[in-house]
Order: structure tokens, then sequence, then C-alpha cells
């Protein structure tokens, strides 16, 4: 359900901003994996960072999509942040994901991580 998710892309020089608001939950989490999955096998992007800013719900699927989203990334030799998470997302994926997930308090401490890789 695209109405309940908007997903807004900013190509930054060293990594894609992903802007989420809505909810990350099976309602959305389809759309919002076919979106990054565009973004990957599409333009080529393997340095990604999901903006949680303005989410309004995430659930266990949509922290489960991120773990996996985390992953591809790892497997093509990329990264996966998220800014702002919130205490749910931190738990969730420090607990389930097998790749690295770096978390940022702001944008531009995000630009200077993957500047410096």
């Amino acid at each position: 359900m695209k109405d309940k998710i908007q997903i807004i892309s900013d190509d930054r020089s060293s990594f894609l901003l992903l802007k989420v608001k809505g909810e990350l939950s099976e309602r959305t989490v389809g759309y919002f994996k076919q979106k990054v999955q565009s973004e990957i096998e599409g333009r080529g992007h393997k340095n990604i960072v999901i903006d949680c800013s303005d989410c309004d719900y995430i659930n266990s699927v949509g922290v489960g999509s991120l773990s996996g989203i985390a992953k591809k990334l790892a497997d093509i030799g990329g990264n996966l942040g998220i800014l702002n998470p919130n205490e749910q997302i931190r738990d969730v994926l420090g607990l389930t994901s097998e790749a690295t997930v770096h978390e940022y308090r702001t944008l531009e401490e995000a630009a200077q991580d993957f500047e410096d890789n």
C-alpha cells in the first residue's frame, strides 16, 4: 500500500539517502523492498542510509526487511546506515542482523563516515 508509506530518494556523493515517511509494516514492506531493490540493481547503489525520522510506525516485519537489506548490501561490498532509528529498530537489528548496520544521529555524521570509507 503505497498510500501508507512515502520514500524520498536523495543521491549523495558516497551513498543514497532514502527518507521513509509513514509506516514500515507488512502492508508496506513489499513496496519498500521493491524500491530499495531497484536502487541496488537498477542504479548500482551499494551504500544506503535510511532516514527513519518520519517513520510513524515500524513493526517486526519492517525491521526484518532492514536486516535483509543490510545482508544484501554486505554481500555486494556495501553498507546500510540507519539515521535516527527508534529503540525498537536498534534492539531488533542488534539481535537479528547478520550484517553490520551503522547507526547515525545526524546526516552529517553519516556523510562523514561514508566519505571516510
